[in-house]
């Protein structure tokens, strides 16, 4: 994305809205440091494509086990 990468989005979208549900970042162009900063900013996990589908489906369930209670 020019301009802005995944954590800069991310906090544009939670900083107005806190509340904001669990949000899992994916990227082609990931690091270890791309995904400590949107950690940081409030992400819930962070994958790098190509997915594994089982990894995927993991951390969906958790966030939105997470999110309901």
């Amino acid at each position: 994305m020019p301009g802005l990468g995944g954590p800069e989005i991310l906090e544009v979208l939670k900083e107005p809205r806190p509340e904001t549900p669990q949000v899992v970042m994916l990227t082609a162009h990931g690091s270890l440091e791309d995904a400590e900063r949107g950690k940081e900013r409030g992400a819930f996990d962070y994958l790098v494509k190509p997915v594994q589908i089982d990894n995927l489906v993991r951390i969906l369930f958790t966030a939105v086990g997470r999110q309901q209670g």
